[in-house]
């Protein structure tokens, strides 16, 4: 006869797994803010191409169609794209406001572009990303920026320093919005492992600029899309502040990846009864954590072995 009493009667185990995943930032979705986008009264809409636009109600023409198509176009696109909708409360609603109630629903999300090119809405964006850490990529047709006019959008820009935000003066920006292929010639590619300048961007016309003009926008950090030995070349690659893309990139990268392993740690410890004490032993398990992040960034080429 079996007996009525089991293992667990004597010896009882429990196992705690210290284990449960954080989240992390996402650095390679763009989100494409588009003004009274069809698909309203919804805020957001996620997209894989273009076929997912004309689903939606966009149309061959219109600015975040046009996007789309060359990001998902380049030669290293993102898995998907995110287009948020502005003015779900109002004509008047500005495109900040709208970037608000997007990340109430996400902000699963790293590039920025916007169908506008209007300056008051660019500064304000500009200024957004550097502070919430996304990448803002705009363009713009204004003939103040080649002509070297004082005070112009790429001048203040540059003033302003700002490390998150890349600037392409084009003459056709509000109709081919080619911000667009700069998303689908990095998105895909590992933070900080490759720059953008030398890469192709499908489906732009390159700059005509005089050789004054382009002295001018190189010299502010503008970015430019011109035609060396018979083909399309990036040049520089720079955000208005002068810091490379891919540094720009891989740095957001890195900071984002060390806070969450680090608060992983925290966590798990936590979760498991113990805790990283602020000695010599805990901080050897910190650093341990450093370093293997700094490890894998060394891997894809973002960090020197030995700088």
């Amino acid at each position: 006869m079996a007996s009525v009493f089991t293992i667990e009667d004597i010896v009882d185990v429990n196992i705690t797994l210290g284990d449960r995943p954080i989240a992390q930032s996402n650095f390679s979705t763009p989100l494409i803010l588009s003004a009274d986008a069809p698909f309203a009264p919804d805020r957001i809409l996620t997209v894989t191409g273009v076929e997912d636009m004309v689903s939606a109600g966009y149309a061959d023409g219109d600015a975040a169609y046009e996007m789309v198509a060359l990001i998902f176009g380049g030669d290293n696109p993102p898995r998907e794209a995110i287009i948020g909708n502005v003015g779900v409360t109002g004509s008047s609603e500005t495109y900040i406001e709208a970037l608000a109630a997007i990340e109430a629903e996400t902000t699963d999300w790293f590039f920025i572009l916007a169908d506008t090119h209007t300056e008051a809405e660019q500064e304000a964006l500009a200024q957004y990303a550097e502070a919430e850490r996304k990448m803002y990529i705009t363009s713009s047709s204004s003939a103040d920026i080649p002509d070297g006019t004082a005070g112009n959008l790429l001048e203040t820009f540059k003033d302003l320093q700002y490390d998150n935000t890349l600037l392409w003066p084009h003459a056709d920006a509000d109709t081919v919005y080619p911000e667009g292929a700069i998303v689908g010639a990095m998105a895909g590619l590992r933070e900080g492992s490759s720059t953008l300048h030398g890469k192709t961007l499908s489906g732009v016309p390159t700059n005509k600029w005089t050789r004054t003009q382009a002295n001018y926008i190189q010299d502010n950090n503008g970015f430019q899309y011109v035609n060396i030995g018979g083909v399309g070349f990036a040049l520089d690659g720079k955000m208005v502040s002068g810091r490379f893309f891919d540094v720009t990139r891989g740095a957001l990268w890195l900071e984002a990846r060390l806070e969450e392993d680090l608060f992983g740690l925290l966590k798990r410890q936590s979760d498991l009864g113990r805790k990283i004490s602020y000695d010599a032993v805990g901080l050897a398990v910190i650093e341990g954590v450093i370093y293997e992040r700094l490890s894998l960034a060394v891997a894809r080429n973002f960090l020197a072995a030995d700088p």
